[in-house]
């Protein structure tokens, strides 16, 4: 049945408020589309008192993240409050409305309080306290000519100020007032976007340089490196006395304004901002920055100089029959251009095995480095090639020797320098990124720094870490929420996360599961990416032990589950391989096609983990170890 005529009956007021704080929390998540915050934040939600109206803010990657920031929040008000939440007063968005986040609220003993749908009227309260901080916002961003990608910072400073404003609704009371029964200070505020002036540490300035740096924003983001300073030690540029008059008496000192128009450096951002050097070497980007810096001339000049005395090239003038090839190799074909041709390197199984083995026979390892990579070999047919304007330098040049008999690796370290030009590195330290850590109870291996310079990449310094890589229970699709404006950033932390799980099996099944959506990952996916980080954060020099006297008794332990992808129904598989106590390989995967059964499952992953053993047996076999 339908009626012609209708309209939308008048909502009531509210018939009472809360008779004190925390008894009734209003909630609410808001879109900020399509602009995205400097460290990637898309959405806020705010939680508002209902006796006090005090406001609080989080900033969120995904919607997904509403829950875990509901009870970090809740945990707030326990701590540091000594209260409990009574009434939680939200819309029916599917982030208030999944069963881990009711079964939340029931055993906390929280009531629920929702919204009917394309209803706001009754969640109020939240919706206008959200519109007034976007105004707020707005204001703050047009006034300051700041870019809008700040609006993160703006959005903190807008509820830092409303907190403690006087409000009518509170009898011209703020609400820092309401809540903590004191008044605000407010000789701390400054201007949002005003210029300040940090004051340089002790180690950053000279006797005769400049004690401080001018900046702008107001909240110190260095344009040089992209980076946030936490430093308290800056001084608005209202608060600066004036200058002394060292001009005529008759010329009138004048006081700087603020830009009219911002610099042009306010307008560059995008993601490769984050791209952060992992060290403090410049790295050049084409050969003429290089060529600026002396410390490339000279690797350069050295390379070179290797490459002559191998006698790896003639340099003859071009003979008028031949035409010379470029250096374009990715255009050239299979059997028409060249032969076979590849680098081959060990493979980390390898490397751990043979760590394995060392370490139970108490052997001694050293390291050596290989100076030039490129080691000429005969060529079958006389090529000419243009002279590149530059030179690449790859390393796969990396050894490690280890034996019983200490004279015999002497021997063999004299060979190769006599063949090549090698540089003794002593003991094992260091190794394609592993960092290798001698202990009379055995070797202990881990990517400490690593993990340091992928934590500084993403920016979590100073965030808190957690307990798990990954929430229980939780399913991810490939579909799920928007798609990622520039995945390069997803992509690049997943890659290395795949990297890290060369000597942490704790993430290894994680970072399966995320590396399934590398050609379309969601929002949602980069926020469970982070959380990843931020558990290495927590366990930074966890990683491998090989301990000292141990068997060699090779053991294997594998295991599936059953349909566990969302999107196939294909099960997840899992094996790993100890060499007596040392843990030597492991491996994740999703099976390649549908399994029938729990126990056809169980049969694939045994048949994949026995191929693993028949290598790892042929391994040991030819390192003397059957």
């Amino acid at each position: 049945m339908q009626t012609w005529q209708s309209k939308v009956l008048p909502f009531p007021h509210p018939a009472s408020r809360a008779s004190q704080c925390f008894d009734i929390i209003h909630s609410d998540v808001w879109e900020i589309a399509p602009i995205v915050s400097h460290a990637h934040y898309k959405y806020f939600v705010t939680f508002i008192d209902d006796f006090s109206r005090f406001t609080w803010v989080y900033f969120l990657w995904a919607k997904a993240e509403v829950f875990s920031v509901f009870k970090c929040f809740f945990a707030l008000i326990e701590t540091q409050f000594f209260a409990s939440i009574k009434v939680l007063r939200s819309d029916s968005g599917g982030k208030y409305m999944s069963n881990e986040f009711q079964d939340f609220l029931q055993s906390k003993g929280i009531i629920s309080q929702r919204s009917c749908p394309s209803t706001p009227q009754q969640n109020g309260v939240a919706e206008r306290k959200n519109h007034h901080l976007l105004y707020v916002v707005r204001t703050l961003l047009l006034d300051s000519s700041v870019p809008p990608c700040f609006w993160c910072e703006a959005l903190s400073s807008a509820v830092h100020l409303i907190n403690r404003l006087p409000s009518p609704m509170l009898n011209h009371v703020s609400p820092l007032s309401k809540l903590f029964g004191h008044s605000p200070l407010y000789s701390d505020l400054r201007t949002f976007g005003c210029v300040c002036f940090v004051h340089l540490s002790t180690h950053e300035r000279r006797k005769l340089t400049a004690q401080s740096v001018k900046f702008k924003p107001g909240f110190v983001y260095e344009r040089r490196s992209r980076h946030e300073s936490s430093s308290t030690s800056f001084v608005p540029s209202s608060d600066l006395d004036p200058a002394p008059d060292l001009a005529p008496a008759s010329t009138a000192l004048r006081r700087s304004t603020r830009l009219s128009q911002p610099p042009d450096w306010y307008g560059f951002f995008s993601p490769i901002s984050f791209v952060a050097t992992l060290s403090t070497i410049f790295i050049p980007y084409c050969y003429k920055q290089a060529m600026e810096h002396e410390c490339w001339q000279n690797a350069m000049q050295a390379e070179l100089q290797a490459l002559e005395e191998n006698h790896t090239w003639d340099i003859v003038p071009c003979p008028p029959t031949i035409k010379p090839i470029g250096t374009l190799g990715n255009k050239q074909e299979y059997r028409v251009d060249y032969e076979e041709a590849f680098a081959p390197v060990a493979k980390m199984t390898t490397v751990q095995t043979i760590l394995a083995i060392a370490t139970s026979q108490s052997w001694q390892l050293h390291q050596m480095d290989v100076k030039n990579v490129f080691l000429p070999g005969d060529l079958q047919e006389e090529i000419y090639m243009k002279l590149p304007i530059g030179l690449l330098l790859v390393y796969v040049d990396n050894i490690i020797i280890t034996g019983t008999d200490c004279g015999l690796i002497t021997k063999l370290q004299w060979l190769l320098h006599t063949t090549f030009h090698m540089k003794d590195l002593g003991q094992l330290t260091y190794f394609l990124g592993l960092e290798v850590h001698h202990r009379a109870s055995g070797i202990f291996v881990n990517q400490h720094k690593y993990i340091q310079d992928l934590i500084t990449l993403v920016g979590l310094e100073d965030t808190s870490s957690i307990d798990t890589p990954m929430e229980v229970n939780v399913k991810y699709r490939k579909d799920e929420e928007d798609l990622l404006d520039d995945p390069t950033l997803y992509r690049r932390l997943v890659g290395s996360l795949i990297y890290l799980t060369t000597t942490r099996l704790d993430i290894s099944y994680v970072v399966h599961q995320f590396s399934q959506f590398m050609s379309s990952p969601r929002h949602l996916h980069l926020a469970a990416v982070r959380r990843i980080i931020r558990y290495l954060r927590g366990s930074p020099t966890r990683g491998l032990f090989f301990p000292t006297g141990s068997s060699l008794q090779l053991v294997a332990y594998s295991d599936a589950d059953w349909a566990g992808c969302p999107d196939t129904h294909q099960s997840t598989t899992g094996w790993c391989m100890f060499l007596g106590d040392a843990l030597i390989s492991w491996r994740c995967m999703k099976e390649d096609r549908v399994s029938k059964s729990f126990t056809e499952a169980k049969y694939r992953v045994m048949s994949t983990a026995c191929s693993e053993i028949v290598w790892l047996c042929g391994l040991l076999e030819e390192l003397g170890f059957p």
